[in-house]
């Protein structure tokens, strides 16, 4: 099994067989980390004119590779390389090639670094154009965590900060400036359309109250990243002041559990209750999924959000999204208004 190990390169030396553009990527990555360069290869890219490295015949090189940390191989030749690596590890260098399942111990990885944080990904050279990508994502997170952090005096709450999904994440780092909150809460699910539709409600709060910032939170628990006593313990931390907003049919078990704790901490919400009944036609007949009823014909299957779940129980019924309206949520955001 292979173990991800962090290596000083100062000073060391470091063997190159090639002069391509992979080559020159690899010069240029060890001379930033400290290293001298000594690197063989029938032809060079012009830009290694202007490192500092030593070029030498292949000779020399193999001869330096007893003195090396490091060798990696990176012509346009699979055996050339190969025969690089092995005769590398007689020498116990660690090795590394451009090609797959070439023997070698190391691969190599696009790394971000600072005085505080490490982060290295590599994808098994399946899919090295993704590494940076990831690297990046992960970076920008963990630089946003790292500001709330700093801000917590109770760093028992660290371990749900990390739990937070991009979209509650940057909610925090928004609150951060605007000190002003609302939160809609809902029964949801993870689903993509969901997730757009949630979206879609958040962007037209932002338009019309500019001075808070917005978010969803789900409050089944298998939707949340944390649960709303944290939520609230985190908000109240931070010195925000928020406003929830519960989005429900009607009085149900999450929306008194939810009102006991915001309660608890002495949080301003709001109740908007929604009739689904003005979804359908005369027609038609309404089924609730808190109430389930017989599978009937021209039946409307109401939900607040996106439901594949539903979907699948009533394939025969009219779906209609309540947060797909616009008129539902510009009404919405009529009776946020007074409460603010």
């Amino acid at each position: 099994m292979r173990i991800c190990l962090d290596i000083e390169f100062q000073d060391a030396i470091v063997c190159i067989l090639g002069g391509g553009k992979v080559a020159l990527r690899k010069a240029k990555q060890f001379i930033e980390a400290g290293a001298t360069i000594y690197i063989h290869s029938k032809q060079y890219e012009p830009e290694f004119n202007t490192l500092h490295i030593n070029k030498v015949d292949k000779d020399t090189l193999i001869h330096t590779l007893a003195k090396a940390k490091l060798a990696i191989a990176c012509t346009n030749n699979k055996s050339v390389n190969k025969e690089f690596i092995q005769t590398a590890r007689k020498h116990h260098v660690l090795a590394m090639s451009c090609n797959k399942n070439q023997e070698q111990d190391t691969f190599s990885t696009v790394t971000k670094r600072d005085k505080h944080l490490v982060l290295s990904c590599h994808t098994n050279g399946s899919f090295p154009v993704a590494n940076q990508n990831i690297v990046n994502d992960w970076k920008t997170r963990l630089e946003i965590l790292e500001t709330l952090r700093n801000k917590l005096q109770d760093h028992a709450l660290c371990h749900d900060l990390v739990n937070l999904d991009d979209q509650h994440l940057c909610f925090f780092q928004e609150v951060l400036q605007t000190k002003q909150a609302i939160v809609y809460l809902l029964h949801g699910n993870s689903s993509l359309k969901a997730r757009i539709q949630c979206q879609n409600l958040i962007q037209h709060s932002k338009t019309k109250f500019e001075e808070y910032t917005s978010t969803t939170f789900f409050l089944a628990k298998k939707y949340q990243d944390i649960d709303l006593e944290t939520l609230c313990k985190l908000l109240q931390e931070f010195h925000i002041k928020p406003h929830f907003v519960f989005l429900f049919w009607q009085q149900g078990r999450y929306v008194m559990q939810g009102t006991q704790t915001i309660n608890r901490f002495g949080f301003d919400h709001q109740h908007i209750q929604i009739d689904p009944n003005q979804f359908i036609k005369e027609s038609e007949t309404l089924i609730m999924h808190t109430k389930p009823t017989s599978k009937t014909q021209n039946v409307v299957l109401v939900s607040m959000l996106d439901s594949p779940f539903l979907r699948s129980q009533y394939p025969d019924a009219r779906f209609v999204c309540c947060l797909d309206d616009t008129k539902v949520i510009e009404r919405i955001l009529y009776e946020v208004n007074p409460a603010l």
